[in-house]
């Protein structure tokens, strides 16, 4: 691989990794921030790297690409051959994003984070009790739910 190879490909903390294609609508776009540091990581060409200028912070604008809003304008800027949506590096770069001040961005991301992981917490949960109840016999369950003794 040569120097410009490298570069090009070469992923820093805070890149913000999207999905360039998907046959699901719903896909397009759904991102990650990639959070390593030390050797040379790289990424395949089947992702889009967005880095950004000190004018955003990466989480602020990872939680602005996953949401509604975000989504629709990565849908919009998709092009479908042959059922597979796409999307490119300017299609991307061309997502109009609201850009508060530097820390409300950090504030408003920390927020939503918080939320997203109690909500996660809260999935959790209902999936372990979904589970317990499952694994009831039907039996008691019948007795349960109509009285039967």
């Amino acid at each position: 691989m040569t120097e410009s190879e490298l570069e090009r490909l070469r992923l820093r903390k805070g890149d913000i990794l999207v999905v360039e294609g998907n046959g699901s609508p719903e896909q397009i776009g759904r991102n990650a921030v990639f959070d390593l540091e030390g050797v040379d990581w790289i990424h395949q060409n089947h992702v889009i790297r967005v880095r950004l200028s000190d004018a955003a912070t990466y989480q602020f604008v990872s939680l602005f690409f996953n949401s509604p809003a975000g989504k629709v304008q990565m849908l919009e800027r998709a092009r479908s051959t042959s059922g597979l949506y796409t999307l490119s590096v300017d299609k991307v770069g061309s997502v109009q994003l609201p850009l508060p001040a530097l820390a409300d961005q950090a504030w408003i991301a920390a927020d939503l984070s918080d939320r997203l992981e109690a909500a996660d917490a809260v999935v959790a949960h209902c999936q372990n009790e979904l589970a317990a109840i499952n694994a009831l016999p039907a039996s008691l369950l019948r007795a349960a739910f109509h009285g039967d003794s």
